[in-house]
């Protein structure tokens, strides 16, 4: 089992730096199978351009674009899941013997435990779908600007703006995390005092918090939605006006909006992510 210097601050820094190897090798193997899905609608639309001329180059392109992400996929998918098992077997003994050196409390101990294995997930399930958002939406607006200008605009417009809401609810929503936190806690204690009042109060804690958490992204979400309709449509009104008859460029641009609607709403997701685990690394160090 590797051995640590040092295990004061279990934070997602200390994670990267211990595993930076295997860790970059995973993140490269996810820009790299990323950057191939953002090409797809681009060569797509090629596609249908040369299909239309009974020209078969960018169909078998295609082909070959879609078999190499897979492949890329794959690859990733087998090696990460051995990476990040293996992170969590070793750091997870000098946690649980860390926080008994604080506390006796097994309830605290035992949420910790639970806290370590988010921040793993983090590097194995949020950090790639992270990687794969930022490169779709800056790749999308990259696009946009060679395809149409003005609608470039209007995306980076529209991106601007959503990120502007979710900066601004930032401290309400970490204190809807503590609060959640400070609830889970709690839970060993709840179970082993075996009563029905005690269960009760822990429920509606509990649901509280989660609530307080849902409303808040909801109220996030129909204003960033919203800013995103208008997109849509300013968007197909200017394809519209400018007198754009390329049919692939047309189709590409479509699908690029759309992957850019699906992405700019699964910002909130990540957001609350981030905005959870930051407050986790509070209490683990």
């Amino acid at each position: 089992m590797k051995q640590y210097k040092s295990l004061k601050h279990l934070t997602l820094k200390y994670i990267f730096l211990e595993y930076k190897l295997k860790i970059i090798l995973t993140l490269f193997l996810v820009i790299l199978e990323n950057i191939l899905y953002l090409l797809f609608p681009l060569v797509l639309g090629f596609a249908i351009n040369g299909l239309i001329e009974s020209n078969y180059f960018w169909l078998i392109g295609l082909t070959i674009l879609g078999l190499a992400d897979m492949l890329i996929t794959t690859i990733r998918k087998f090696y990460d899941t051995r990476v990040y098992g293996k992170i969590y077997h070793e750091l997870s003994p000098y946690v649980v013997e860390k926080e008994h050196k604080k506390t006796n409390d097994f309830s605290k101990v035992n949420a910790r435990l639970d806290m370590l294995e988010e921040l793993i997930d983090f590097f194995e399930e949020i950090l790639p779908e992270l990687i794969g958002l930022g490169i779709n939406i800056f790749g999308t607006l990259l696009i946009l600007y060679f395809l149409d200008l003005n609608i470039f605009t209007l995306a980076l417009i529209v991106v601007c703006l959503v990120m502007g809401i979710y900066r601004f609810t930032k401290n309400k929503t970490l204190r809807f995390h503590k609060n959640l936190n400070d609830v889970t806690e709690t839970q060993v204690d709840m179970i082993k005092k075996n009563s029905k009042s005690h269960t009760s109060i822990y429920s509606r804690k509990l649901m509280k918090c989660y609530i307080n958490l849902s409303d808040l992204e909801a109220i996030n979400f129909a204003v960033s939605f919203t800013l995103l309709l208008l997109l849509i449509s300013s968007s197909l009104y200017l394809i519209v006006k400018s007198g754009i008859t390329d049919a692939g460029a047309i189709f590409s641009i479509v699908v690029y909006l759309y992957n850019f609607l699906y992405d700019v709403t699964m910002m909130p997701e990540f957001y609350q992510t981030y905005i959870r685990l930051t407050e986790i690394m509070g209490r683990l160090k």
